[in-house]
């Protein structure tokens, strides 16, 4: 991604996995398991049509923006944190329950970051011979 991100702009990749890939697919899978009956109230096509554009291909379009500014081990670092950031909004936001497990996963998480980023070059030190 990393390559392919310096070759290309951002909106080159947005418009060509976001559009084509989902948007397409989904509309695929959607004719095909529902017959292409709507079974939506009117009113939910605007909170719809919110989510589509701006929770997901904008949202999408600005990650893959910074994505192209930053290093590529930086990133992986930054969006492996995202199961970390989205458990914090839900007990904040939401109010859930901490549980033991929730605790555990972060903490698993946390010990998978220091472990990639930490260098464990365990090199003696050398000895002035005087």
């Amino acid at each position: 991604m990393d390559i392919f991100c310096k070759k290309n702009k951002p909106n080159k990749i947005e418009y060509s996995s976001n559009v084509f890939c989902i948007y397409f697919f989904s509309f695929i899978v959607f004719l095909i398991t529902d017959g292409g009956s709507i079974g939506i109230k009117n009113e939910a096509f605007l909170p719809i049509l919110y989510l589509g554009i701006f929770c997901t291909s904008i949202a999408f379009f600005i990650q893959t923006y910074a994505q192209n500014k930053v290093h590529a081990n930086k990133t992986a670092i930054f969006l492996s944190t995202e199961s970390i950031f989205g458990t914090i909004f839900s007990i904040v936001l939401l109010g859930e329950s901490l549980t033991l497990k929730l605790i555990f996963g972060c903490i698993i998480i946390f010990i998978a970051i220091l472990i990639s980023e930490v260098e464990f070059n365990r090199t003696k030190p050398q000895e002035n011979n005087q």
